[in-house]
């Protein structure tokens, strides 16, 4: 949902044959190509500062520093235009993707974005006109090495086109999230490419690394890589 994250991904999957990068802006393509995510099964939510268990299905552990919206009230067929009257809260997400987990078959369980632990949220959300969830600051630290940092301005769909597109025939209920998707400065769209096609493993999260995801209004929320 971020044009730079976007193509740079692209640009690694056209090496290994997987699809072709953007022709021309990405913006526009993307916006072309169709809004699009996926679900994430998060029954038990990690708080800031809680372990995160090295999920043993991954080869490559990434980082996706994100901005999040709370639904607070039950809905279907929701105009875009109404998305501030489903606003609750404002939090941040961690989005731990095990990459490099490949699925079989034309429909998907999104392995790769569930297991346990596959999200953190916190460390607190906010209510009322504290943040605007519409340019939000997002950054992103690797054992205190900035990876990320954008707002959420960029965003390629907006929160209120996603609410629209996922709540046709299909009711919100209060707690349920939506996040906006990440930037440029994952370890996927930005590790050097090896020569068999994947990412050189260096900037991936590893056991002993600590991951902060950093908005100066709601906080930062922390998480500690831990071995299985």
């Amino acid at each position: 949902n971020f044009a730079d994250h976007a193509e740079a991904m692209a640009k690694r999957a056209a090496l290994r044959g997987d699809m072709r990068a953007f022709e021309g802006d990405a913006y526009e393509q993307i916006r072309k190509t169709g809004i699009w995510g996926f679900w994430k099964v998060d029954r038990e939510s990690l708080a800031t500062d809680s372990d995160l268990i090295y999920p043993a299905r991954t080869k490559r552990l990434d980082y996706e520093g994100e901005i999040a919206i709370v639904i607070g009230k039950q809905g279907k067929d929701i105009a875009a235009g109404n998305i501030k009257d489903y606003i609750w809260g404002v939090t941040l997400l961690g989005d731990w993707s095990a990459r490099l987990t490949v699925e079989p078959g034309p429909l998907k369980f999104g392995l790769q974005k569930n297991f346990d632990g596959c999200c953190s949220i916190g460390p607190c959300i906010l209510v009322g006109d504290e943040i605007d969830p519409f340019d939000a600051e997002v950054e992103t630290l690797v054992n205190g090495e900035r990876r990320q940092h954008y707002s959420t301005r960029d965003m390629v769909f907006s929160f209120g086109e996603y609410l629209e597109h996922l709540s046709r025939d299909f009711t919100f209920y209060p707690g349920d999230m939506i996040s906006g998707g990440t930037a440029a400065g994952t370890a996927a769209d930005s590790s050097p490419m090896r020569d068999d096609g994947t990412p050189a493993p260096e900037p991936f999260l590893k056991p002993g690394d600590v991951c902060e995801i950093r908005n100066p209004v709601i906080g930062t929320l922390r998480a500690n890589i831990v071995a299985k």
